[in-house]
């Protein structure tokens, strides 16, 4: 059987890969901040797919037997682990969603996991700040993204003093 030919070209050594996809990366950075748009409420969902039955019509049954069904029930589907509602518009779905048992093991309102990683990374920012061995140890470019994150978290009690050329906070 004769052996197959090698041709060269269509790939580049895995080292060169490698550094090209972590260029990328470096290049990207984290990308969008998430927002919530004013007027909707967004939940988040254990599982990628997710339904909620929020509403269960009565079949109603007259004596003579026949029967009325009361119309379509009305669901909640999650996709991508998200759902937006509107606050107006879908507040008996938003109603039911805090009412059913599951809430807050299977589903929770994303707006106060939102909160609360905003607030895990002003703190983490301000422990950084106020450690010296991290301070010594972080490179000039680190210490503007430190500052740049905790000018971000717009958090009063915490001030940065302007650094004069000698390095040390104005007076």
């Amino acid at each position: 059987m004769p052996t197959p030919e090698v041709l060269d070209g269509y790939r580049t050594p895995r080292p060169e890969r490698t550094r090209e996809v972590e260029e990328k990366i470096a290049k990207r950075g984290p990308g969008p901040q998430p927002v919530i748009p004013v007027g909707k409420r967004v939940f988040q969902f254990i599982a990628a797919k997710y339904r909620i039955q929020v509403t269960a019509p009565e079949t109603v049954t007259f004596s003579d037997g026949r029967k009325i069904r009361g119309g379509k029930p009305i669901f909640v589907e999650a996709k991508n682990n998200m759902t937006t509602l509107d606050i107006v518009k879908d507040a008996l779905a938003i109603e039911a969603i805090e009412k059913n048992a599951r809430y807050g093991m299977d589903f929770w309102d994303f707006a106060v996991v939102l909160a609360s990683a905003q607030a895990k990374q002003a703190e983490s920012v301000k422990s950084a700040l106020m450690d010296p061995a991290v301070l010594k140890n972080l490179t000039l470019a680190d210490r503007e993204q430190l500052v740049e994150q905790l000018l971000a978290a717009k958090d009063e009690d915490f001030d940065v003093k302007p650094v004069t050329k000698s390095g040390g906070p104005k007076q």
